[in-house]
């Protein structure tokens, strides 16, 4: 039953700061979510920052997920694999922002938070890294195959990730309608494509 009960405090959790954000949402909050009182959630989390690391966990998790998803539901020639890779990582990573503030609130700055200080989690670094060496191994087989002309792969690959921050960094791109955001990505991809593919 304590997994089920940890489980169902993380599920409220989530629920709550996805609407309204990690720093307003209090203990008080979760409990009368779930149903019962403050101390059980104790019971089962020390204190708010073991619930914002879980938290944090998950959100993981699923970017883990999503970019799983992404590398194998893109299994195509290298240039359309990186178009359908990138573009539908920005897709996702926006439409996340837009439903989940606390999602937003990570990929931020976690550590401004009130509760965990200045705690060394960065979830927007790891994605990144996750991301250039998906995108790293597109160009390695673009280069085998011979449709991208490229001297540094990984070099090259980080640039490629850098070039879509204006389209996942949140005070850029949350007032911004998803397909407006798409389109401009769109338009960075087609420029990439050009200076990579094979003459």
């Amino acid at each position: 039953m304590t997994g089920q009960r940890r489980d169902q405090i993380l599920d409220a959790f989530m629920r709550i700061v996805a609407d309204h954000g990690i720093n307003r949402t209090t203990m008080r909050d979760i409990a009368r979510e779930v149903g019962c009182s403050v101390g059980t959630i104790y019971n089962e989390f020390a204190n708010k920052e073991a619930l914002i690391d879980a938290l944090l966990e998950r959100a993981q998790q699923e970017m883990d997920q999503l970019l799983k998803e992404l590398s194998v539901s893109c299994q195509a020639p290298p240039e359309m694999r990186l178009r359908r890779f990138m573009i539908g990582f920005v897709r996702a990573v926006n439409l996340k922002m837009q439903r989940d503030r606390a999602f937003t609130e990570f990929v931020k700055e976690i550590k401004n938070f009130r509760h965990i200080g200045f705690k060394p989690t960065d979830l927007g670094k790891t994605v990144k890294l996750k991301v250039i060496a998906v995108i790293e191994e597109i160009l390695t087989q673009g280069v085998q195959d011979g449709t991208f002309e490229i001297d540094d792969i990984p070099l090259t690959a980080r640039l490629v990730r850098e070039a879509f921050t204006e389209y996942l960094v949140p005070f850029l791109t949350l007032e911004k309608a998803i397909e407006d955001i798409v389109e401009g990505a769109q338009a960075m991809m087609e420029l990439i494509i050009k200076s990579i593919k094979a003459t």
